[in-house]
């Protein structure tokens, strides 16, 4: 299990490096923007709604340097009409494509954590999660960070999921 976590890991690191020498480009952007936010992730709360359980969400992210970022997320939903209930924790960094670090079109991959019950059976599961992000910060409202996303999770030993999996998170910018 150690090294699917260790795999996962290496694959988000490689994947970063690739954007590297882009990252070039934006070395002389300085530290305009945000140096981090906190954020709430809307898509586990209306998940668990709207399977009569509940969804919870929460974040931290924080500049590395002109054009990175690290993301931490934890995630937990109780989906009542199916019995199911998964703890979701990723962690890793984040490459900002044509804006400072936190804002604007975003790539993310990040080695991820799960740990669930299904139908009274406990689960684990190692593995990652890639994610386009396009992270909008108002000029008259600098505080507030809007961020619609689309991930893909994937679990070692799994079926690839067929889809990916759209939703929006909000913050507070510091």
């Amino acid at each position: 299990m150690l090294n699917r976590l260790k795999m996962a890991a290496f694959s988000a690191v490689l994947a970063l490096a690739a954007l590297a020498p882009c990252a070039a480009q934006g070395a002389g952007a300085g530290a305009e923007g945000p140096r981090g936010n906190l954020r709430v992730d809307l898509r586990p709360v209306t998940l668990g709604i709207s399977s009569g359980g509940f969804g919870l969400s929460g974040g931290w992210e924080g500049r590395l340097g002109a054009r990175f970022s690290a993301l931490a997320m934890a995630e937990y939903q109780w989906l009542g009409d199916a019995s199911v209930s998964t703890l979701i924790a990723y962690a890793g960094p984040r490459f900002s494509f044509d804006a400072p670090a936190l804002e604007g079109f975003l790539f993310g991959a990040y080695p991820m954590l799960l740990y669930g019950v299904d139908f009274g059976t406990p689960v684990l599961g190692y593995g990652f999660m890639l994610e386009l992000a396009w992270a909008w910060v108002p000029e008259d409202l600098p505080r507030l960070l809007v961020e619609p996303y689309v991930k893909y999770p994937y679990l070692f030993g799994e079926d690839p999921l067929v889809g990916v999996a759209p939703g929006i998170s909000f913050g507070w910018n510091y």
